[in-house]
């Protein structure tokens, strides 16, 4: 008989024990899942917060060689609204450059890209405007030091520019805008790694980060643009 209530005694302690570890173990496990929800949540807000940003803010884009600004434009989420910069800004530009004073650089714009001609190792033909440019020949544009070279080293352009008028500093500016597309798209289609090994961006943000380690993000983008003639 004491046996048997010795018994029972310990299977309600057992029972009891078990009833106090599993709640404590449950309770763990919801706050923890809990932990994890409100972290995703949060992370999900800013990675949206940042792709709204990087679409909808000003945006600097400059094209440089040796740290030398040779075009560049600002632009929004519209590139109706886009402005080039001015000859004085490339100068401007460029001495933040050389002081590697990127936070002024930057300034007022959300994020910076920059594409320095100097990085290029080889790059391949690029096709446009029915015409087929070489490393040289869009390298020759890019470098002109005035109207006059430019439009020298621009005659596949003659559809797009009256080659028999003068141009101005700042309408070369735009030119060449213009022009340093085709090295954003021949880099962005032939490289196997990414366009970051040959782009720099400032700062990285959140949505940079994705697409570097997101390979399926970049490939989409790689093969839209691809298909851009």
């Amino acid at each position: 008989m004491f046996i048997s209530i010795l018994s029972l005694i310990v299977v309600i302690l057992l029972v009891f024990l078990f009833f106090k570890i599993t709640h404590i173990i449950w309770k763990a496990v919801l706050f923890t899942l809990l932990i994890l929800l409100l972290v995703f949540g949060i992370t999900g807000y800013i990675v949206y917060k940042d792709i709204q940003n990087t679409i909808n803010e000003e945006k600097l884009i400059i094209i440089s060689n040796e740290n030398k600004v040779l075009t560049g434009i600002t632009f929004s989420d519209s590139l109706d609204e886009k402005q080039y910069l001015t000859t004085e800004q490339l100068n401007e530009y460029s001495e933040y450059l050389e002081l590697e004073e990127l936070d002024v650089l930057l300034s007022d714009n959300y994020i910076l890209i920059q594409l320095d001609l100097s990085d290029f190792n080889e790059i391949n033909d690029t096709e446009y405007m029915n015409n087929t440019f070489t490393k040289e020949e869009i390298f020759e544009m890019m470098l002109a030091e005035n109207p006059s070279e430019f439009i020298d080293s621009a005659s596949k352009l003659s559809e797009e520019i009256d080659l028999d008028q003068t141009i101005t500093e700042n309408e070369m500016i735009e030119y060449k805008m213009g022009i340093s597309g085709l090295l954003f798209k021949n880099i962005l289609i032939s490289s196997d790694k990414g366009i970051f090994d040959q782009i720099n961006i400032y700062p990285e943000r959140i949505t940079i980060k994705l697409i570097k380690e997101t390979p399926f993000i970049f490939n989409s983008i790689k093969n839209k643009i691809s298909e851009v003639n």
